[in-house]
């Protein structure tokens, strides 16, 4: 799940990137392991975990042990939820509307919210997670948060599930080709991050051709070669690699080259 980031005060840009990775049992109940990489740092750390249950809740852990519900996917029209923002800050919000997410296949519900407390709404995707992103559930509702969230790409098994309309690709500021917040036409530039990586590396591009990646080593040997389509921002798994290396991104038009550091302490 990625989403842009936008803080309130100082015209910040960002983007924040969450994946599973690994489970584990605490209290009884099993956890997914949660990570988020910020591209504006490089930085990818490990903040929590998540579940599930068989109702279709889905309850959020911090590292301080913190634990609240942040989406209930099986509400009614009218009910009234009350949930909370990041496991902590309660929040209380009517269900308005429910229909059928668009632009998903097999179709998903689309959950309509309004505070109970003012105007302010959201929106939850089955399975999905908030239209403000994966662990951004309330943070406008709740009121508490001086920025703006907005869920950009969903991703599953690699695949491309959802791409937010409004941009142009899964991470800022390297989204490329027209930005329809800024409306100014950026050059195309294929991008690996984070770097320095540690199990996964992400692609962001819009080149109109397949690309190819390889993995070099300093002795010139290729460790790692895969075909992308444009447009997708895809994870490689590459466990054994660490040091630096160098990354070669060609399509029809251009070849481009750069360092990457694997961290060894993964």
């Amino acid at each position: 799940m990625d989403e842009y980031y936008r803080l309130n005060f100082g015209g910040v840009n960002r983007s924040h990137h969450y994946y599973l990775n690994g489970d584990t049992i605490i209290e009884n109940n099993s956890f997914f392991k949660i990570y988020k990489i910020d591209d504006y740092d490089s930085t990818d750390n490990m903040v929590g975990f998540v579940r599930e249950d068989t109702l279709e809740r889905v309850y959020f852990r911090d590292l301080q042990e913190n634990e609240g519900l942040i989406y209930d996917f099986n509400v009614n029209i009218n009910d009234t939820i009350e949930y909370t923002y990041m496991g902590i800050q309660s929040v209380q919000a009517v269900v308005m509307g429910i229909s059928e997410f668009d632009g998903i296949n097999p179709p998903r519900r689309s959950i309509q919210l309004q505070g109970i407390e003012g105007a302010t709404t959201e929106t939850w995707i089955e399975g999905i997670g908030s239209s403000q992103g994966l662990l951004e559930s309330g943070a406008e509702i709740s009121g508490l948060v001086g920025a703006d969230f907005e869920l950009l790409c969903h991703h599953e098994d690699d695949s491309l599930i959802y791409l937010n309309p409004r941009f142009s690709g899964c991470s800022w500021p390297l989204n490329v080709g027209i930005n329809p917040l800024e409306g100014q036409k950026q050059e195309y530039e294929p991008v690996i991050y984070p770097n320095p990586a540690k199990e996964r590396i992400w692609i962001n591009s819009q080149s109109s051709f397949p690309l190819k990646v390889e993995i070099i080593d300093l002795n010139g040997q290729v460790v790692f070669t895969k075909r992308i389509h444009h447009n997708n921002q895809l994870i490689l798994l590459n466990e054994n690699l660490q040091g630096l290396y160098i990354y070669r991104i060609s399509d029809n038009i251009k070849i481009t080259t750069g360092k990457l550091l694997f961290l060894i302490d993964r």
